[in-house]
């Protein structure tokens, strides 16, 4: 019997559908989390076309916490991740042996990261369920978007879609004048048909399905499967790929003193960025570069820096924050490059920082 053509495209569209049902239903109950999770290595970040959606952190965290100690979730940028300090010898890690059993650790920070991302989101979310949080993220003089930044602003408006998220009327203010509007769009998507969360249980547990030149071998392989690839540089392999004259110049541009008004702007930045039930925990980390390059620089180019990364520390506490600045007296055997630390520079800042938070918390009521 001939089957009419009005037919077959019913059944196509039927078929369609049931198929979409079907996968949204799975994004919805598929358990996700990020088994083994250490940090956001490049195997596990947006650097190689993975995007890990918040609900999956989420989970994650909760099983890494503890309310009856106090959890330290570090965010922000490469600097606090641990780049160039492989696994075992990284930040978050030695700032976990630094604090002792009374403590969590718990690193969400992302190489181009900001203040606010994941891990402002998830504290602010696990402060709001009642765990004791201190939160930190590195920070310069610039005004961070309370939303996140590029490539993370999916996090932001994917977080909103969450249960658990807290509401933050400045941020919220702030995303009502977001140009951001097809990366609303699509997560407010996701947040009713779960695509997103059900494509990335598959491709970290079974099956990644998206080319990227770091995994070209096997880039179909699990993202869980994949090992942390952070290496120690040699020592003699440090700054030897860094043209100094182009650091020194990029250190004389950091040196240019805000205005007042760029100040004034800086700080209602911040205020807008960590909610009011952070502030008093919330350390914002301002480490200063490597004196491999800044005894480069003229006296008073170098004398103009420091006093930009002091008047930051001033700004901050204006504001309600801890502005901190534990790497001053570090020396260049403590970086490996103009920013990033080296193992030794880890060491040195986890012990400042587990010192800053233990004292926080014994002045607390």
């Amino acid at each position: 019997m001939m089957v009419s053509y009005r037919t077959r495209l019913a059944a196509l569209a039927l078929g369609v559908l049931l198929g979409f049902s079907a996968c949204s239903v799975l994004g919805h109950v598929v358990p996700e989390n990020l088994d083994g999770f250490t940090r956001f290595h490049l195997f596990i970040s947006p650097d190689t076309l993975y995007y890990p959606t918040v609900r999956s952190v989420w989970n994650m965290a909760r099983e890494r916490v503890d309310r009856a100690k106090t959890n330290v979730i570090v965010g922000g940028s490469s600097v606090l991740y641990g780049a160039g300090q492989p696994p075992g010898q990284n930040f978050h890690e030695l700032l976990r042996e630094n604090l002792g059993t009374g403590y969590t650790v718990l690193n969400l920070a992302m190489r181009g990261g900001d203040v606010a991302g994941m891990a402002l989101f998830i504290a602010e979310a696990l402060k709001g369920d009642g765990y004791d949080v201190v939160y930190m993220a590195d920070v310069f003089t610039s005004a961070p978007d309370p939303t996140g930044n590029d490539p993370f602003y999916y996090i932001y408006w994917q977080y909103r879609t969450e249960p658990f998220s807290q509401d933050w009327e400045p941020r919220t203010g702030h995303a009502r004048t977001s140009s951001w509007r097809e990366v609303a769009f699509g997560q407010t998507l996701n947040g009713v048909f779960r695509f997103n969360n059900l494509w990335n249980y598959i491709g970290y547990n079974w099956l990644f399905t998206a080319y990227s030149p770091f995994a070209h071998e096997d880039f179909w392989r699990p993202r869980r499967t994949y090992a942390d690839p952070e290496f120690e540089l040699p020592r003699g392999v440090l700054y030897a790929r860094l043209d100094p004259r182009l650091q020194v110049a990029m250190l004389d541009r950091m040196a240019k003193r805000p205005s007042e008004a760029e100040w004034k702007y800086i700080e209602a930045a911040w205020l807008d960025v960590i909610p009011d039930r952070l502030k008093p925990t919330t350390f914002l980390v301002l480490c200063a570069k490597s004196p491999r390059y800044t005894s480069l620089m003229d006296s008073q180019s170098a004398n103009r820096l420091r006093s930009i990364y002091d008047e930051g520390v001033n700004r901050a506490s204006r504001v309600g924050l801890r502005g901190v600045q534990p790497c001053r007296d570090f020396d260049e055997d403590d970086y490996v490059d103009s920013t990033h630390l080296s193992v030794s520079g880890a060491k040195k800042l986890a012990g400042e920082m587990a010192t800053l938070i233990q004292r926080l918390k014994s002045d607390q009521p």
